[in-house]
């Protein structure tokens, strides 16, 4: 995808961001949008994009052109994919990752989102199980969306992987793995899952705790 030729302020694309949310659920009207909290810098900002061509307003509903909608649908792709990071990788709650969202939509580019997207497995809604938006790598991967990163415990018996990273707030926990030889970089191979998890570390095979094994998360 060809990157978009204006460049949105923060407070732009978080106008858009509410348009957007207000469109799914069918209350994207004036009223709606610029509502009473400062409601001139809204003005200021609505007129400011109808200027611009990027939204238009019909019988009170107010909607993005054929201009403006790749860039909402840019903000939106950007804010649920890192919420989808937040949340399902790095384990945060949900209050956190609102907030930490927040930020990080208005600085990664294009090129990140799509790394993101990729690295996720191009999940197809957020945390709060809204969608989000197709961008040009779910096009191209499309009918094997298979995400990069995987649990280790998704990994077959027999199959080698590289220890990317391990998710847990327990510095023992950490401090465990790593003395049994693994931590990010580390080369295993699933040796059985049950009745006891075994990997191979090098030539060593260990037995690992069951409840390890989805914190390590491993590339095939």
């Amino acid at each position: 995808m060809m990157p978009l030729p204006l460049e949105l302020t923060e407070a732009e694309e978080m106008f858009l961001e509410r348009l957007w949310c207000l469109k799914e659920i069918e209350k994207n009207t004036q009223r709606s949008l610029i509502g009473t909290h400062d409601c001139q810098v809204r003005e200021k900002f609505f007129e400011g994009f109808q200027q611009k061509g990027l939204v238009a307003v019909k019988e009170d509903r107010v909607d993005f052109t054929d201009k403006g909608f790749p860039y909402a649908r840019d903000v939106i792709r950007r804010r649920r994919l890192t919420e989808v990071l937040l949340h399902n990788v790095l384990e945060l709650n949900l209050n956190v990752v609102e907030t930490s969202a927040c930020k990080i939509e208005h600085l990664i580019n294009e090129e990140v989102t799509d790394s993101i997207c990729t690295f996720l497995g191009h999940p197809v809604q957020c945390p709060h199980g809204k969608p989000i938006p197709r961008g040009g790598c779910c096009q191209q991967k499309k009918g094997s969306l298979k995400p990069l990163i995987e649990p280790l415990r998704n990994l077959p018996v027999g199959k080698k992987a590289r220890v990317v990273f391990i998710t847990s707030e327990d510095t023992g926990v950490l401090q465990r793995l790593t003395s049994l030889g693994l931590y990010p970089g580390v080369v295993v191979s699933l040796r059985q899952h049950n009745p006891t998890v075994i990997l191979r570390v090098g030539e060593t095979d260990i037995a690992i705790d069951s409840s390890f094994v989805d914190r390590i998360y491993c590339r095939p």
